[in-house]
């Protein structure tokens, strides 16, 4: 039985697989580039970005390709980032929180105008990655509300597990 299934089904495909199917070389090239985005889109990650109220005035979005790590960090309307600090690196190092002044951030990136989204590039050559291809990522942000001129902070945050506590870093993998 199994081998007049595989019979039928090798005839089937026979039949509906021709010469005109088949791709050209720019259909292939076009594949080729299609597929590599769809990659990058894959290791895709987000996070939410709260204020020290628990209050989310946007999302980071942070994907790499093979040399380049990028952060997309988009705000609510309304709201204007003015600085922000990323820190990659080991776990001991982590900012224990928004005030603490030790830790020196990796990059530090300020806007003179006023911004709903911000890109930046890190080049993976110049980081530090783990045996595993990982690292830890913390961010702090400085930002104006402008309906009303207030300046505040804000982390992006992650959950380990659903309803478990929100951590102000990531780990992040490239592998």
């Amino acid at each position: 039985m199994k081998k007049i299934t595989l019979v039928i089904f090798t005839a089937f495909l026979t039949i509906n697989c021709s010469k005109d199917d088949s791709f050209n070389e720019e259909q292939t090239n076009l594949a080729l580039v299609s597929s590599k985005e769809d990659s990058a889109l894959k290791s895709e990650v987000n996070y939410e970005i709260e204020d020290n109220q628990s209050k989310s005035i946007g999302e980071l979005s942070i994907y790499h390709d093979e040399t380049t790590i990028y952060m997309i960090c988009k705000s609510n309307a309304n709201i204007s980032i003015s600085e922000t600090d990323l820190y990659f690196g080991p776990y001991s190092k982590i900012r224990k929180s928004i005030d603490d002044v030790e830790t020196i951030p990796s990059y530090n990136f300020k806007t003179t105008t006023q911004q709903t989204e911000n890109i930046f590039r890190i080049e993976k050559a110049d980081l530090k990655f783990d045996k595993n291809g990982c690292i830890y990522v913390s961010t702090h942000f400085k930002f104006t509300d402008t309906t009303s001129q207030e300046s505040k902070s804000a982390n992006s945050v992650s959950q380990v597990l659903p309803g478990s506590e929100k951590l102000s870093y990531f780990l992040y993998c490239i592998n």
